[in-house]
């Protein structure tokens, strides 16, 4: 079974705003600051709650098959809505 990537799995969010200079200048928290709030703007962007909530489940490492017992949904509709998702915001 495959896992749902972290939201920030790309390059460094933080190369966008140190232009090419040395990246110890930022601010050390400045990129878990980022990371977190494109976690969070990813997860607000989902209108169901039980497709959210069991998305912020599996973001946090628990498998499709807890995350859709917790929330009434098989181990294959969460993977097939956060796939979808994925997809969406690629």
């Amino acid at each position: 079974m495959q896992r749902w990537d972290q939201v920030h799995d790309k390059e460094s969010p933080i190369e966008d705003f140190t232009e090419g200079q040395d990246e110890r200048w930022a601010d050390p928290t400045g990129e878990t600051a980022v990371k977190t709030n494109i976690a969070t703007e990813t997860l607000n962007s989902i209108s169901d709650p039980r497709t959210r909530h069991a998305a912020h489940m599996v973001m946090l490492g628990t498998t499709f098959a807890e995350a859709g017992k917790a929330v009434g949904l098989s181990a294959a509709a969460v993977e097939g809505r956060l796939y979808r998702i994925r997809k969406r915001s690629q």
